[in-house]
């Protein structure tokens, strides 16, 4: 039974990881000394960095000049979340 008090912290610890689903950079919403409930309470948003899938159209007059570019460089595209409305300026 002397083992009993570790095996005891090991299991509370386990309730106190937070877990992602995805790899990404964790930013912290919460400040030390918040109070935190559930069920409306965000502690952190994951930020995905791995390359993402995006599905796009493009108009049809301009599709055979994107596939032109596709076979001598790669496209830069810029994504944002449904419903954004935010445009980050134009570069030169």
């Amino acid at each position: 039974m002397a083992d009993a008090p570790h095996h005891e912290r090991a299991t509370q610890s386990e309730y106190t990881a937070i877990r992602s689903p995805i790899d990404g950079a964790p930013q912290s919403r919460t400040k030390e000394g918040n109070v935190v409930k559930a069920p409306d309470d965000v502690l952190v948003t994951v930020m995905q960095i791995h390359p993402i899938y995006v599905a796009f159209a493009v108009p049809e007059e301009r599709l055979s000049a994107v596939r032109r570019q596709v076979l001598h460089e790669s496209l830069e595209v810029k994504a944002f979340a449904s419903g954004d409305t935010t445009m980050p300026p134009a570069e030169p």
